[in-house]
């Protein structure tokens, strides 16, 4: 198991973010600007550069982790390892081995096989 700073190392190195946004849900255009998931956004004012993210609305910014945080309502630590998980970066993490099983063998809520 790698330590957390290894999986945020690898996250920022390895994701860019636009790769990092469309994962978490926030579809840029061309020029890399999407609605801003932090504000009631209707024109778009997020600025996806290479390696962070700025609001020229509401002045939000920061990295993939911190999209991916808030996004998702994850804890920094977990959200880094949702992004190095859904980018295919090996974090060395045997934990929550079943949510990486597929959808076949998952029991569905209410069924009894």
């Amino acid at each position: 198991m790698y330590l957390i700073k290894e999986v945020f190392r690898r996250v920022r190195e390895s994701i860019p973010m636009r790769e990092a946004a469309r994962i978490c849900g926030v579809e840029a255009n061309r020029a890399g600007m999407a609605l801003c998931p932090f504000h009631d956004d209707h024109n778009p004012s997020l600025r996806l550069y290479d390696d962070h993210y700025y609001c020229f609305g509401c002045h939000a910014h920061g990295d993939a982790v911190d999209l991916a945080a808030f996004v998702t309502g994850l804890r920094p630590g977990l959200a880094a390892k949702f992004l190095a998980r859904e980018a295919g970066i090996d974090t060395g993490d045997s934990q929550g081995a079943a949510s990486r099983r597929p959808e076949a063998q998952r029991k569905e809520p209410g069924t009894t096989k």
